[in-house]
């Protein structure tokens, strides 16, 4: 009878053992997982850092057909812009437009051709830098 009591609790230890070494497993696996993920955080963050920011532009809004802000006969909006540089572009609904920069690379405007607001809708606009492919988020120009 000992020896059945004596086998039985080795067995109970040697399951209580590889419980707690699961444990340890599991909690490493958790780790490894949460690092991970902050590692990819960290990328994501570094990348909207370096990434173009619009900070304010204008104008927002026009009616169909009807120019706005004019310089030189053309429709401009101009941008306020965060690590702006000289390989920045902006995307017009897919369609790339030349922009001119400021020397201190703060400000950018850029032409609108007047078939791109002489349509009612809301038009998806951002910077692009055709050097790291970096992206701003969109902004939108609204046409009445």
């Amino acid at each position: 009878m000992k020896h059945i009591i004596y086998k039985l609790l080795i067995f109970m230890v040697g399951i209580l053992f590889l419980s707690c070494n699961n444990d340890e497993k599991n909690q490493k696996n958790e780790i490894i997982t949460k690092e991970i993920g902050k590692n990819i955080q960290k990328s994501e963050n570094i990348a909207d850092s370096l990434s173009p920011q619009i900070l304010r532009y204008d104008p927002k809004t026009t009616f169909a057909g009807q120019d706005f802000n004019i310089h030189d006969g053309k429709s401009v909006i101009w941008m306020e812009v965060k690590n702006l540089k000289k390989s920045v572009i902006v995307v017009w609904e897919g369609r790339q437009l030349p922009a001119d920069k400021n020397p201190e690379l703060t400000l950018l405007s850029f032409v609108v051709p007047k078939d791109l607001y002489s349509t009612p809708g809301s038009y998806e606009i951002y910077l692009l830098d055709i050097e790291t492919g970096l992206k701003s988020k969109n902004v939108y120009f609204t046409v009445q």
